[in-house]
């Protein structure tokens, strides 16, 4: 199982383990950042991180759609594959295929970690203050730690 199936797996498992009401707060949450990914683009928008619970959450749930968005993609492209190889059953006259290059032996970071690649979108902006309790100022450095594994700053 990938990182990612597990992420899903997990959100899945907490999903059907609270009330319904949450469930539609959770779902209405997710909804919403589908939509306003599919309107701007994750490029087009900026994410504020205060290492807070509440940008903590939301930072959870936009990896939880990307990685929605990532699946539906991959089995998209699963789906067009196997009509390309259908098709090119049926004409094989008409088919074309392009030679794959497989001495490649290191993939690339996004192919590694597709979500982490499409995260590198998303520019992250953290407003310092003075008066930030150690604990957070410890985890907003972690994240930090974390990110740079993705050439991210915060």
């Amino acid at each position: 199982m990938s990182m990612h199936e597990a992420l899903l797996q997990r959100y899945s498992t907490m999903y059907q383990s609270v009330d319904a009401s949450a469930r539609c707060r959770m779902q209405s949450s997710l909804d919403l950042i589908h939509r306003i990914i599919d309107i701007f683009g994750i490029g087009q928008l900026c994410f504020s991180f205060n290492g807070g619970k509440d940008s903590t959450l939301v930072l959870h749930l936009i990896r939880i759609v990307l990685t929605q968005k990532w699946k539906q993609l991959q089995e998209k492209k699963s789906f067009t594959e196997i009509d390309n190889r259908e098709s090119s059953i049926r004409h094989p006259a008409t088919s074309c295929e392009m030679p794959t290059n497989n001495l490649t032996t290191e993939p690339l970071q996004s192919e590694m970690d597709p979500i982490g690649g499409i995260l590198k979108q998303l520019p992250v902006l953290y407003f310092d203050s003075h008066d930030q309790f150690p604990q957070v100022r410890d985890f907003i450095e972690t994240c930090k730690s974390k990110c740079t594994r993705y050439d991210r700053e915060i």
